[in-house]
């Protein structure tokens, strides 16, 4: 059904003549819409003098004087020798067989002519209030010259200025809304800080009321209907409710259909994911060697976003590859970092048949950071601890010899002999020489 939008029906007190076109006349009514639509029709509020013919009506673009620029928007045509005598005009019905969508804040031309009639006998009156006109978003204007002349000094608006209207009514039908723009989070964003639990977005263009939608992607839930506001807040049990998941572990995927009169129109998929950043710079770096059996300090940067860390660790023990062999060593702690001392006696760092520390050996570890959201699996990282030595001696040549010609010192460990076997008993020690 047709709506009544920008018009003009009062103080028809007045008219103006439109002669025919090689005469030189046309009248124009500019208006400002206030709400985007597609026009549809027009009612004007004529008489005729003699018999017009067809009379011609456009819709134009203006230029910055309120002038009709360009070429006609829409158009549609009535019969100007069945409108009423009667100087008091009758409304006509005008529908337009093409239509545009008419954006609101944007002044028009609505152009009258009468291009078919008998040249100096052929006039139609558009009624008029001439000097107390009081629509203010438009002018009444008028052509000089042959219509159809580009030249636009012939466009004249009337000497009592914008006190001076035409009767006119412009019915349409609402334009569906534009798209939602600009949603926050930003689209397809990770490592989002979503604790305030809020989703907003932006009007694309004459949205009434929004639906809001929220789940996996393909498969969204409605959450709201029919707001007016710009923005939606959600908990996380209805997250968690929608997922069905605690915590939901995955990107979370909204949309938000705009509505208005006109109808509905579907928004875009937006995703983001809120789970925090992976867990990086680890302390020992990434494939350390050697690492001694004392190192103090596990460590890595804490991550945003994030409130605990678990962590694990692994070896390759047999056919077992490292990376089915991850424990967990430390689980949701609030820290970046963890001793040595917990960690050699809470994971492999012990050889699994002895208790004893393992030398010349590569070892596996991972921390996965967590939020309220879900968790962040961690990049694995390697060290690989020190080759056990057996002690050497300090020297090279016959030791029993002259120093300097028969043995030198290499100073590796200041030691001249070197013990193997060792026995004690009766508080008495016995060792076997090198």
């Amino acid at each position: 059904m047709a709506t009544l939008y920008e018009y003009y029906i009062t103080g028809d007190n007045d008219g103006w003549v439109v002669p025919v076109y090689d005469i030189g006349d046309a009248l124009a009514q500019t208006f400002t819409p206030s709400i985007s639509h597609t026009v549809t029709q027009v009612r004007l509020k004529l008489y005729r003098i003699s018999t017009p013919g067809t009379l011609n009506i456009n819709i134009y673009s203006v230029d910055g004087s309120h002038f009709p620029t360009g070429g006609s928007l829409a158009s549609g045509t009535i019969n100007g020798d069945i409108i009423t005598t009667n100087i008091d005009g009758e409304y006509r019905n005008v529908t337009l067989g093409t239509t545009v969508l008419l954006t609101a804040g944007t002044e028009y031309a609505l152009v009258l002519t009468a291009p078919n009639g008998t040249p100096w006998n052929v006039e139609i009156v558009w009624k008029m209030d001439l000097v107390d006109a009081s629509y203010a978003r438009g002018w009444a204007i008028r052509y000089i010259g042959t219509f159809g002349d580009p030249t636009p000094q012939n466009w004249q608006i009337f000497s009592a200025g914008s006190a001076s209207d035409f009767v006119f009514q412009e019915w349409g039908e609402a334009a569906t809304p534009s798209k939602p723009v600009n949603p926050t989070p930003a689209n397809n964003a990770t490592e989002i800080d979503f604790s305030a639990f809020l989703l907003a977005w932006d009007d694309g263009g004459d949205a009434d009321t929004y639906n809001v939608y929220i789940g996996s992607t393909g498969d969204l839930t409605l959450v709201s209907s029919a707001q007016a506001n710009t923005g939606y807040l959600t908990t996380l049990e209805e997250l968690e409710t929608i997922f069905d998941s605690s915590p939901i572990n995955q990107k979370i995927y909204w949309r938000v259909d705009a509505t208005n009169d006109g109808g509905t129109t579907t928004g875009d998929e937006w995703n983001f994911d809120p789970r925090p950043a992976k867990a990086s710079n680890p302390s020992p770096e990434d494939e350390y060697t050697p690492m001694t059996l004392d190192w103090q300090l596990f460590s890595w940067d804490a991550v945003d976003n994030a409130d605990t860390y678990s962590v694990y660790m692994g070896t390759e023990v047999g056919e077992t590859p490292w990376s089915e062999n991850m424990e967990l060593i430390v689980d949701s702690s609030p820290l970046s970092y963890i001793v040595q001392s917990y960690l050699a006696t809470a994971t492999k760092l012990v050889y699994p048949y002895t208790g004893l520390a393992v030398y010349n050996y590569q070892y596996y570890w991972r921390v996965d950071a967590k939020n309220i959201f879900g968790e962040t699996t961690g990049d694995s990282w390697s060290l690989t601890t020190i080759t056990f030595d057996p002690p050497v001696s300090s020297y090279r040549g016959d030791f029993s010899g002259v120093e300097g010609i028969d043995w030198n010192w290499d100073g590796k460990n200041n030691m001249i002999i070197v013990k193997r076997l060792f026995a004690a008993a009766d508080n008495k020690i016995w060792y076997e020489d090198i």
